[in-house]
């Protein structure tokens, strides 16, 4: 019984599925499979879906009705028609509902009919925000409604598609550093998937490292953890690969939750040795389908951020360099070692170094093989900037041919060589500036293009300064070569082709500096008529490349005209004389009017007559609009000369005093002057101011005197002539004769004249004190001739020959008592001792005196007559006798010469006064001094 009841039942399942396949086939039309596939076919993934069938016997067919079973779900029941296409072709209309049976219908308006048979794809993308099912089987089908004018006529079912378990997703990875060869951090996270779900104890995570990565020789699960909850005891080496890690769980996650697993760098995981992407594998026991993490790029040691700056592009320049970069996480770097800048594809040539900066500190760089080596002066941390400037000193040349180069750094800590790349442009000029006399539109105006040539930019004569002016201004089709100045002197040639005007140079000019072009007024360029900013573009033949000038603004100015008052001047060559003039200002629409007289400030005009003064002054002035802008500075200079010239007369004031007539006159004036005349004679006046003239005049005739200066400022003057023809008499005082004798080196000679004048000493000019005349003249040994030259005010001449003889004096001091005296420091024996006699006479050994006062001595024995002779003086003495013959004088004597013993004895004071000695006695010391004049020819 029990064995038939079970055929009954198998056979009716059989007929059952032989029927449903049947109708199957039928709705197909036994043509085109009705298959289903989601992408990704995991449980409670967002997925697309491609979807083919037949439309079999049901034709013209307008509306799908598709069917997902059990729970299938939907984010949104709006659907963008852009996220399902119908053979390719986006729908009119798409709407999610739900059905009963827990199942899910998606509805669709179809942009063509489809016909009987017709072949049909359907693509649902995951934007459609359809979402899978939860549950794994693989058994789900698809049904299909076919609707016409919104009535369902039809349907068909799909074969079964499989929905797989669920899988992590959003699985990154993060490593700190990302360098080969480091110990790293590894953060792994994702988030489970609807049945990921994970227990303590019961599941775990697999983790699959990058090849190449080097795993700890024993683990210290304490160190790692899962969203932060230590793994101790729960991390083991995955037996079916060398390179995983299985980690169980410490902690509870639900399934759609966010997951984190760390392993710091101290659990010793290494980064690959070679540069490259990596990513981790991860599994767990929930959801075992392995998903690939996105590549994380693992770094050389090399810099990073690598900047390269040069301070001029121009190609054959010499340039700065500056070059900026970032250590790597492990790149720091200790004082005293290198950075390395090397010139990659043969561009730059490396320079021979010098002083650097690293970070602001200076430090030292040097030419090492096919590299720059730059010292590091102070510590650089990991993961630093580093700015490394090198200045024009270094040595840094632009490659002479443009294009784009690759400059390469690396250093002794990161040794992986990173790279930059530079331009080096065209040679060009730099700093172009453009200055206009006139910010007024539509007017003849000056302008001054100035730039600065590129280093190699060198041009000789006959190259070019090609200027592109902005169209807008008005340029002339000929220009006068002599109107436009390059570098202050007239160009060689103009030419003009529309608007670029090229000056041909008639010299050449050095690279690197600066060129000025000045079109002069004549040049006849015009402003532009339209207000705006305008400027030029500069070109030369060696630096062709287009350098464009700053902006200037051409706008609609306020203008100041001047009024002078009086208009014209009323004096010569321009000037105002007399008085002066003033200066008024109008300008219509102005909101102010500004004024600078001279280089002074400018200020604001207050309505009243500005009064000019003497001399040579420019007015400036300008105005300022409602709106603040500027207009022209207008210009005028003014000539004002108040003050009248002054005749000086080298006579000096008063009556003039002359030897004879005709004389010479002459004298200064204080300025420039085209009429001087005496008594209507023309004097010749000299650059120097100074002037003379040849006149006659009569004793007690009044000389005019008339003068004026070119601004026409006339003076007259009379003087009265004097005519003297008597020189003038000297009457010496010091010294008091014409011949004269001294031991001084200096002498101070002085006199008295007869009448006023001038007077000078051996050609010095002697000084005038209340009439005594008197100058100082330097004595040398012998004879010294003294001119004294007298001239009166009429030029009347007298001299007086003065001789003056300088001789070295002797001293002679001894003392009564003493045997012993000195002569001029030498101490000498007199053979006896002086004598005092009451009558205070002082008897001294003839011997003696006569040697020492350099005179000789003759003894008459009969007579007992002595006989001294010095120089031309002679004394006569007779021993007893009261009288001596002085040059054959009778002189009487306070004592007598007298014999003491084998010594005559001379009075001392009269011996030597009569030599022309001087004599002092001191009466406490009993000593006495004689001083004479060595010269034996004594007056």
């Amino acid at each position: 019984m029990s064995i038939m009841r079970r055929s009954v039942i198998v056979l009716l399942l059989v007929v059952l599925q032989v029927a449903a396949v049947g109708r199957a086939d039928l709705a197909r039309g036994a043509t085109t499979p009705f298959l289903v596939a989601a992408t990704p076919n995991t449980a409670g993934a967002i997925a697309s879906y491609h979807i083919t069938f037949s439309t079999g016997q049901y034709g013209n067919v307008s509306e799908l009705a598709l069917r997902f079973s059990y729970d299938t779900t939907y984010l949104s029941e709006a659907v963008m028609s852009s996220s399902v296409l119908v053979n390719g072709v986006p729908v009119m209309s798409a709407r999610f509902s739900k059905i009963a049976d827990n199942d899910i219908e998606l509805y669709v308006y179809l942009s063509q009919v489809l016909p009987s048979g017709a072949p049909v794809t359907v693509d649902v993308a995951a934007s459609a925000g359809l979402v899978n099912p939860t549950y794994t089987r693989s058994c789900y089908r698809m049904r299909v409604g076919f609707y016409r004018n919104h009535f369902e006529y039809g349907e068909i079912w799909s074969d079964l598609y499989t929905i797989v378990p669920s899988a992590l997703s959003g699985l990154t990875l993060a490593i700190e550093p990302p360098i080969v060869g480091s110990a790293a951090d590894y953060a792994v996270s994702f988030v489970t998937g609807v049945n990921g779900g994970l227990k303590v104890g019961q599941d775990n995570i697999t983790v699959s490292f990058p090849a190449g990565t080097s795993l700890p020789a024993s683990l210290q699960a304490s160190l790692v953890t899962i969203n932060g909850v230590a793994c101790t005891g729960k991390v083991f080496f995955e037996p079916s690969s060398p390179n995983a890690l299985r980690v169980y769980m410490p902690i509870n996650v639900s399934a759609s939750s966010p997951l984190t697993l760390f392993f710091p760098a101290q659990f010793g995981i290494r980064n690959p040795t070679q540069a490259g992407p990596v990513h981790v594998s991860v599994s767990t026991s929930r959801e075992p389908v392995v998903i690939d993490s996105a590549a994380v790029i693992v770094r050389a040691r090399e810099v990073s951020s690598l900047a390269i700056t040069l301070s001029s592009s121009s190609s054959g320049a010499p340039t700065a360099m500056q070059v900026s970069f970032v250590t790597s996480p492990v790149g720091r770097l200790s004082p005293g070692q290198r950075i390395y800048v090397v010139a990659l594809q043969g561009g730059y040539a490396v320079p021979v170094g010098g002083e650097t900066t690293v970070n602001g500190t200076a430090t030292s760089s040097l030419r090492d093989g096919g590299a720059l080596s730059v010292r590091v002066p102070v510590g650089v941390g990991d993961n630093a900037p580093v700015t490394l400037a090198m200045p024009l000193a270094v040595g840094w040349v632009n490659p002479s041919t443009p294009g784009t180069y690759e400059i390469g750094v690396y250093t002794e800590a990161d040794m992986t060589m990173a790279s930059s790349r530079v331009t080096v442009t065209p040679p060009a000029v730099s700093s172009v500036q453009l200055a206009v006399a006139s910010h007024g539109i539509a007017r003849a105006t000056q302008l001054t293009v100035s730039c600065v040539l590129s280093p190699a930019g060198s041009l000789g004569a006959g190259d070019e300064v090609r200027i592109l002016f902005d169209h807008g201004f008005v340029v002339p089709t000929q220009i006068d070569p002599s109107a436009v100045l390059v570098g202050g002197a007239p160009a060689g040639q103009i030419a003009v082709a529309g608007q670029m005007v090229t000056a041909v140079l008639a010299a050449p000019i050095a690279g690197g500096s600066a060129v000025k072009v000045e079109f002069l007024p004549a040049a006849r360029i015009g402003s532009p008529v339209v207000p705006g900013t305008y400027g030029v573009a500069v070109a030369t033949s060696k630096d062709s490349v287009q350098a464009h000038s700053n902006g200037i603004e051409f706008r609609v100015l306020v203008n100041v005209s001047m009024i002078l008052s009086p208009a014209s001047p009323n004096g010569s060559q321009g000037y105002y004389i007399g008085s002066s003039p003033t200066v008024s200002f109008v300008a219509d629409g102005a909101k102010a009017v500004y004024v600078r007289l001279d280089e002074g400030s400018p200020f604001v005009w207050d309505g009243q007559p500005l009064t000019i003064p003497s001399g040579r002054h420019t007015v400036e002035a300008w105005a300022i609009d409602a709106e603040g802008a500027e207009g022209d500075h207008g210009v005028q200079t003014i000539l004002v000369d108040l003050v009248r010239p002054v005749v000086t007369v080298d006579q000096g004031t008063g009556d003039l005093l002359v030897r004879q007539s005709p004389f010479v006159l002459s004298g200064t004036v204080s300025e420039p002057v085209d009429v001087l005349q005496v008594n209507g004679v023309a004097a010749a006046v000299g650059a120097d101011l100074k002037w003379s003239v040849s006149v006659s005049a009569a004793d007690g005739q009044a000389l005019s005197l008339f003068a004026r200066d070119l601004a026409g400022n006339g003076t007259a003057s009379v003087r009265t002539v004097h005519v003297d023809a008597v020189p003038p008499v000297v009457q010496l005082v010091a010294p008091t004769s014409v011949k004269s004798t001294t031991s001084e080196s200096n002498q101070i000679v002085s006199f008295k004249l007869s009448e006023p004048g001038t007077a000078f000493v051996n050609g010095v000019a002697a000084t005038n004190a209340q009439g005594l005349w008197s100058a100082p003249v330097a004595l040398a040994p012998g004879v010294n001739e003294i001119s004294i030259v007298a001239r009166d005010l009429a030029g009347n001449e007298s001299t007086l020959l003065v001789e003056i003889e300088r001789r070295e004096q002797m001293v002679i001091e001894l003392s009564v008592g003493s045997a012993t005296a000195t002569v001029d420091t030498q101490s000498l024996d007199m053979g006896a001792q002086p004598i005092l006699l009451k009558s205070g006479t002082v008897m001294v050994p003839l011997r003696f005196i006569s040697e020492a006062l350099g005179a000789t001595v003759d003894w008459l024995p009969a007579m007992r007559i002595v006989t001294l002779k010095r120089g031309d003086t002679s004394i006569q003495l007779q021993i007893g006798s009261k009288t001596a013959l002085v040059d054959l004088g009778s002189m009487p004597l306070l004592e007598a010469p007298i014999i003491v013993g084998d010594r005559t004895l001379v009075p001392l004071r009269f011996i030597s006064e009569a030599f022309g000695a001087d004599v002092s006695w001191d009466q406490q010391t009993k000593r006495v001094t004689i001083k004479l004049l060595s010269s034996p020819s004594a007056r």
